[in-house]
């Protein structure tokens, strides 16, 4: 990181370090040395879809479904969140980072592709909802 800069930015990006380094430590209380086949996985269940946080891959009606690492980062976010509502802004910072040079208009096209894949009916979504002024929020039921 280069000199000066702003401290948010540095909270920023050791919040984002310690968040993935946390994605890389066994639970807590768990044996490290146990088998991968009776550990539970981490799944997000909505409508015929399935996110498999551990293998990264997504089943919708028993297909596997391709996602982009953006997209899948994005959506996997989203299904972490309990059904907040995120700025299109707050989504950019938490999923594309800090450096980001795009626009957070992105985030709209990155959810318009999602529920073409996802959603039952895209015009009509039941999962990845548009919250007028505001942004986005995930519903898993």
């Amino acid at each position: 990181m280069t000199k000066p800069f702003a401290l948010a930015e540095l909270l920023a990006r050791v919040a984002a370090l310690l968040r993935r380094a946390r994605l890389h430590l066994p639970q807590q209380g768990a044996p490290t040395d146990a088998p991968v086949a009776e550990a539970k996985r981490a799944e997000i269940r909505f409508g015929d879809v399935v996110l498999d946080l551990d293998t990264r891959t997504v089943i919708r009606a028993g297909r596997p479904i391709k996602l982009t690492h953006r997209e899948f980062e994005l959506l996997a976010f989203l299904g972490r969140s309990g059904g907040r509502v995120f700025s299109r802004e707050e989504l950019v910072r938490q999923v594309w980072g800090l450096e980001y040079p795009g626009q957070a208009r992105t985030v709209d096209n990155f959810i318009a592709q999602l529920r073409a894949k996802l959603e039952q009916d895209p015009e009509q979504p039941k999962h990845l909802l548009t919250i007028r002024g505001s942004g986005y929020r995930f519903v898993a039921a």
